[in-house]
């Protein structure tokens, strides 16, 4: 039996950037190693993504990938503050930006 991370429940809505195609995606399960997303069908498996989310980037590599949801492994894994801001606890987000506001979205450049 294979050991994956404990997940976490989200509903974090944030952008990814695939192939210079940019999505609006939610989290629906996050940890440390990787996270399902919505929101971005037909994902290549195993090429290269980058979420932006409140000023932060942050890399991973599709897993796996149907109509509806697909699987990341982020590279490299998430610190526990980075994973605490993506799940939305507390006040500040990661980087310091306090969450909601009328601009959750930031583009990629």
């Amino acid at each position: 039996m294979r050991h994956r991370e404990l997940r976490f429940p989200s509903d974090t809505d944030l952008v990814l950037l695939s192939g210079g195609v940019t999505h609006r995606v939610r989290f629906l399960n996050i940890s440390t190693t990787g996270a399902k997303i919505e929101g971005a069908d037909r994902l290549v498996r195993d090429s290269l993504v980058e979420f932006g989310y409140q000023g932060a980037r942050f890399r991973a590599r599709v897993v796996w990938s149907d109509d509806l949801q697909s699987g990341v492994r982020f590279t490299p894994p998430l610190s526990q503050a980075e994973l605490a801001g993506l799940r939305g606890q507390g006040r500040q987000g990661i980087g310091g930006w306090v969450q909601g506001g009328p601009q959750r979205f930031r583009e990629l450049a």
